[in-house]
Order: C-alpha cells, then sequence, then structure tokens
C-alpha cells in the first residue's frame, strides 16, 4: 500500500482553459499494476476529464458541485452528495462540468485483469 502525505504534489492536466487536478492520497497493488487506488479529482468550470478505465470498475462520489458522468451505454447528472458506479464493462468516461467539480473516485481492476496478475504475497504488498 502507498500512502501519500497530505503535501505530496497532485497531478495536474491543462488543456486550453480546462484544468484537471488528481491527488492520490492512497493506491494498493501491485508494482506497474496497480490494482486500487483513491483519488481526488478537482475539475473546473466548463471542463472535463477523460480517464482510461478499460477492465477497471470505478465509484465515483461527487463531494463538489456537479458533473456529467458519461460511459459508452449512458449519461447521468450527479451533484454534490451523488455517487455513480461504473462498471468494467465500460470501455470510455467522460465526466463534464459546467460549475467545476470536486469527485473522490474509488478504482479497481476488475477479475478478468487481477486473474492474470502474479498471487499477492504476505509482507510483498
Amino acid at each position: 500500500m502507498i500512502i501519500s502525505p497530505p503535501g505530496h504534489a497532485s497531478t495536474t492536466y491543462f488543456t486550453d482553459a480546462n484544468t484537471v487536478t488528481i491527488r492520490t492520497p492512497l493506491r494498493r497493488g501491485h508494482v506497474y499494476t496497480e490494482c486500487e487506488a483513491f483519488d481526488i479529482v478537482t475539475i473546473s468550470p466548463g471542463g472535463h476529464y477523460e480517464p482510461a478505465v478499460d477492465g477497471t470498475e470505478s465509484v465515483l462520489f461527487v463531494t463538489e458541485g456537479s458533473a456529467r458522468i458519461s460511459t459508452a451505454t449512458e449519461v447521468r447528472e450527479a451533484t454534490a452528495g451523488d455517487v455513480a458506479t461504473i462498471g468494467d464493462e465500460s470501455t470510455t468516461l467522460d465526466i463534464m462540468t459546467d460549475s467545476g467539480c470536486t469527485l473522490l473516485w474509488f478504482s479497481i481492476h476488475s477479475r478478468r485483469v487481477t486473474e492474470n496478475l502474479p498471487p499477492r504475497l504476505p509482507g510483498r504488498q
């Protein structure tokens, strides 16, 4: 398990007027094949974020603002306090916001991904 200290630098993406800041306070998995992550994602007003999600199951909890959460099969509106779940059958995810938003994002690789990884050994996680 990797735990980042509170002052740890975030990853920030800039495109045009769009700013997306991602902070990962907690991650667990094998080196180079992370299996589970807890991220704090902040998207600027009018922005969007399209993370790679193929083979990943996700839970998105909107803590501030509102967002349109789109997958290949549906579009949902979410406001602060709402939770969205994304199954591993989804190959696309686009989070869009007019007013800006902050999300807590828990992601885990699905069984079809993790069953191909070497087993975890006690003391070597």
